[in-house]
């Protein structure tokens, strides 16, 4: 059933919701910075990629000490349960990194809708200048927001062998699982940004030529199609 557009008017302004909480669930994910050293110079990425115990063991061992803490003793006093809940100062490194990946479950929830909500608003675009609603672009743009499932699911796979990496697990199996399933993720990422980017190129090319009605109207069937096909 083709969906009017007063059901389509939510999807501009909720793209740029995901991204706005998704920037902001990253950096808490990330561990606010604090466990990028030189041992570890991408945080807790350099752990995803450790591929073996020992690299991931030298890794983790490098956040064996406190982050800075620079509140008063009246601020520790006066502080409330969700101030203390989201800070990590004073906090030992490797409990930073343990709850950023509690962090990252909330992440990969908005930057996966994030990247499912770009993807069908580039498939739009790209039915709009090539004016065919089902042409193999238009599928591949619907194929790649179905597929942000599985990069959250590889993403999620990643998480359970970082987790055991930093609860003490000396087993070859968690290293190799997170790395091979950091790769997937980022393979299946940068497949969705690159046909977004091809999106924005046709929208910047068709810019002047296509009156906004036609627009409403395409994004119309491009999501009626992504629905049928569910």
């Amino acid at each position: 059933m083709p969906l009017q557009d007063k059901h389509l008017v939510i999807l501009w302004p909720l793209f740029p919701v995901l991204i706005a909480i998704s920037l902001w669930f990253g950096v808490k994910a990330g561990g606010d910075n604090l466990l990028k050293n030189r041992t570890a110079r991408s945080g807790i990425g350099s752990l995803e990629r450790a591929r073996t115990v020992e690299q991931a063991q030298w890794i983790i061992k490098s956040w064996d000490h406190r982050a800075p803490d620079s509140r008063t003793q009246s601020q520790l006093e006066s502080q409330n349960h969700l101030a203390a809940l989201l800070s990590n100062e004073g906090r030992l490194r490797t409990d930073i990194a343990r709850r950023s990946l509690v962090f990252d479950l909330f992440f990969i929830v908005f930057y996966a809708s994030a990247l499912a909500a770009a993807c069908l608003l580039a498939a739009t675009e790209i039915a709009i200048r090539r004016h065919k609603e089902r042409s193999p672009l238009v599928s591949l743009g619907i194929r790649l927001a179905y597929m942000q499932i599985i990069t959250a699911g590889f993403d999620v796979l990643e998480n359970v062998g970082l987790w055991r990496m930093l609860s003490g697990s000396t087993a070859r199996f968690w290293p190799l699982l997170s790395y091979v399933c950091s790769i997937a993720k980022y393979s299946l990422v940068a497949v969705s940004l690159i046909y977004i980017m091809l999106a924005f190129i046709f929208w910047v090319i068709d810019l002047q030529q296509q009156p906004a009605r036609n627009r409403s109207t395409v994004m119309a069937n491009v999501v009626a199609l992504f629905l049928l096909t569910r």
